[in-house]
């Protein structure tokens, strides 16, 4: 049995294959640094309360998931994603605009996310960032893709946990020592039940491009109100490979599998 919140995946960042510039960054924080994979490299703008970033893909791809992540932006910070097919501004936002709106970003997790109702054309991005009495505006990861619903959803039981990264040490008079270190989340989910089409075309394409080397985003509740609780951004350890545990849901066969993710930070 499945949960039934809608779960998506999106794999191909559009961005790393294009070029992307800011309003303005520091010499040694380039918005080049958006495609590195490591999320704590960041991107530093030197404006203070108000940046923006132009994405151009290179081509024109469809759209309909964006995410910033590593932003140090808060609840009050005013973000606006715009997407262009010809403007290499992407100021006319002729494919999608979202409007300018605070309360997108939530700072325990510094992610942006901007889920389109469906798939754009397009090859220019324009992403807004505000804070109000921010000294800068950094980040730290652009993803720029389409996204894949899982049709019948992830199965009850899925694991959400959180590993600190943290020392310990046991002195000899049975004291506790903590040499503190930052902490990651990992999720662990089981898909008890793929088409045929999604488990070769999607899923099977997933293990294809991303293996264990590259990161993918997972939203485990695309309708949520806290997206940033809700979305994960990692790569996997190892790859456990598609199973076909029932034969006869239709006349290609039901399919399955499971995956553990850890953020990347």
């Amino acid at each position: 049995m499945a949960t039934g919140q809608p779960t998506a995946i999106a794999f191909r960042n559009w961005s790393d294959a294009g070029t992307i510039l800011a309003s303005s960054s520091l010499v040694l924080t380039p918005p080049s640094v958006l495609q590195d994979p490591h999320v704590a490299r960041k991107w530093r703008g030197r404006l203070g309360e108000s940046e923006y970033l132009t994405i151009d893909l290179g081509s024109v791809q469809q759209i309909d998931t964006v995410m910033l992540c590593g932003l140090n932006l808060t609840a009050a910070g005013v973000t606006r994603l715009r997407v262009s097919v010809a403007d290499t501004s992407a100021q006319d936002g002729s494919e999608y605009d979202s409007g300018a709106a605070a309360g997108r970003v939530d700072p325990i997790y510094g992610t942006l996310l901007f889920l389109l109702p469906a798939p754009v054309s397009g090859r220019y991005l324009r992403v807004d960032l505000n804070e109000p009495g921010a000294d800068y505006i950094e980040a730290g990861r652009l993803f720029v893709s389409v996204r894949h619903v899982l049709e019948f959803g992830i199965s009850f039981g899925p694991n959400y946990r959180r590993i600190d990264r943290s020392g310990e040490t046991e002195s000899d008079g049975g004291q506790d020592y903590i040499d503190e270190n930052n902490s990651r989340r990992c999720w662990t989910m089981n898909i008890p039940l793929m088409s045929a089409a999604f488990a070769f075309d999607v899923w099977d394409e997933l293990d294809r491009v991303c293996g264990i080397r590259n990161d993918f985003l997972v939203i485990r509740d695309t309708s949520s109100a806290q997206l940033g609780r809700d979305t994960l951004w990692g790569r996997r350890k190892q790859i456990a490979g598609i199973t076909q545990p029932n034969a006869f849901v239709d006349e290609h066969g039901a399919f399955s599998t499971s995956f553990e993710i850890y953020e990347r930070l």
